[in-house]
């Protein structure tokens, strides 16, 4: 490795960091803004008053990441359900030949 393209490999990680660290930072600025958002909207839509709309945008988000995450786990399952019952389907054909 040459000095230069060492120089070129460190500032890439930094750079990569960093973007993590950006990314990281949005999505928590996003999170803060849309319980915002959902709190506000409750307050509105079912006149709660502040601390209990703030609880409920809170449980709401809660509930709403916890289902993301559990549809994401089952979407994995069918995947990889469906990628055995093809290769059952295919393996009688490797016999014939």
């Amino acid at each position: 490795i040459t000095s230069y393209e060492g120089i070129n490999e460190t500032q890439r990680n930094k750079e990569m960091r960093n973007n993590k660290e950006t990314r990281e930072k949005v999505s928590e600025s996003r999170k803060v803004h849309d319980l915002r958002e959902r709190e506000n909207r409750i307050r509105k839509e079912k006149g709660k008053p502040e601390g209990k709309a703030k609880q409920r945008a809170e449980t709401d988000m809660i509930r709403n990441t916890e289902s993301t995450e559990q549809h994401i786990s089952e979407q994995g399952i069918r995947r990889k359900d469906k990628h055995q019952s093809k290769r059952k389907r295919q393996e009688p054909k490797k016999e014939r030949e």
